[in-house]
């Protein structure tokens, strides 16, 4: 059997996931029609919020695939974390630093007094090192500046945690399954809902991590199950086929247009068995080379849209804005849309010029710093 089609030796490098790569897509987009004001009237997709569980299974899976065997080996804890901020942090400034400027437009109403304006420095020094804000400024989110931040955070910390485990020899799957079993059992009897994390309260920060724990080692056991045994990917039909069928699923339990695929039960089942199985099974589609370049832009483009779109629906909420919306409601369908074209297109040109060659400048240097020139 040739070593290329054998899913068990599948090499961890630059390999992608085409597949994975067009439901994170589908997700990000989903997501800002979720987040459109409600000014707006228009029916949005009631689950998108399980896109954040769906970025963490799938990270789970991802960070486990491409770098579990080498922490177990040779990588520490140190390197670890910092190419994981290589990976995450250009973008994530470039939507604090457009956040700040869309929540000093919107949000802050000058001129300010001394205090506010000492809080309002904090909260950008805070947010500016990746943190959350705990009671700094007066608002109920953990990132005002760029709302979607939240669950990237949590994510970072999971990332971290799991590669403390992996170094210490200690995540071992039943380990993995207990921590699977007591954060679902959390989330089904003490959270209120699955839709938590976002906001400050000691309620919302607990769910929160137990909601991505529950999500990120989920993706981690489905990794494991994937090269548990070798075996083919699907030929190109049969992967065309179960691509088409899993991006209808996900997109039905995104859109979720029945009731009873609005309660929690159908929320926890998603985040639970679906996701990871649809992860699972979508790893295994090997896509037509004619596909792939659309998937892989997807796959490019999700993490900058996602955290991009939140300053961008914020200009939304401007009294002149909303207005023309209330005046002229014909407009009113275009403007997610339009959103959604705009933060697409800055997200592709940010990807170019800026977060792609800034990542292969930092990956160098850390490269130069770990391996000097004798």
């Amino acid at each position: 059997m040739p070593e290329s089609l054998i899913l068990g030796s599948t090499p961890s490098g630059r390999h992608r996931f085409h597949a994975l790569d067009a439901l994170r897509g589908i997700a990000a987009v989903m997501i800002v029609f979720r987040q459109a004001p409600r000014s707006l009237q228009r029916s949005f997709p009631h689950n998108a919020f399980l896109a954040v569980d769906f970025f963490a299974c799938l990270s789970g899976f991802v960070i486990a695939f491409a770098y579990e065997r080498r922490l177990e080996s040779s990588q520490d804890l140190g390197q670890f974390f910092i190419k994981r901020l290589i990976r995450l942090y250009p973008t994530y400034l470039l939507g604090i630093v457009l956040g700040t400027f869309v929540f000093l437009l919107v949000q802050v109403k000058f001129p300010l007094s001394a205090v506010p304006q000492v809080r309002l420095a904090l909260l950008i020094g805070v947010q500016l090192a990746f943190l959350p804000n705990l009671h700094i400024f007066p608002t109920g989110a953990l990132f005002p500046l760029d709302y979607p931040a939240w669950s990237m955070f949590y994510q970072l910390l999971a990332n971290v945690a799991y590669g403390w485990l992996v170094c210490k020899r200690l995540a071992r799957s039943r380990l993995l399954i207990a921590l699977y079993l007591i954060s679902f059992a959390v989330m089904l009897f003490w959270s209120r809902k699955v839709d938590v994390g976002f906001a400050i309260s000691k309620r919302q920060v607990l769910s929160a991590v137990f909601r991505v724990i529950f999500s990120f080692v989920a993706g981690v056991l489905a990794l494991r199950l994937f090269r548990e045994r070798p075996r083919r990917y699907f030929d190109h039909f049969s992967s065309t086929i179960t691509a088409i069928a899993i991006g209808a699923v996900f997109f039905l339990t995104l859109s979720a247009p029945f009731a009873a695929m609005q309660t929690k039960a159908f929320h926890l089942f998603s985040a639970a068995l679906l996701f990871p199985a649809l992860v699972f099974l979508s790893a295994q589609c090997k896509l037509p080379s004619s596909w792939t370049p659309g998937c892989a832009l997807l796959g490019d483009l999700s993490y900058p849209i996602y955290l991009i779109h939140g300053p961008l629906l914020s200009l939304l909420y401007l009294p002149r804005i909303s207005q023309a919306f209330q005046l002229h409601p014909t407009l009113q369908p275009f403007a997610v849309p339009a959103v959604v074209l705009v933060s697409g297109t800055a997200s592709y040109i940010a990807l170019k010029i800026y977060d792609k060659p800034l990542r292969a400048f930092l990956t160098q240097r850390l490269k130069t710093l770990m391996h000097p020139a004798p």
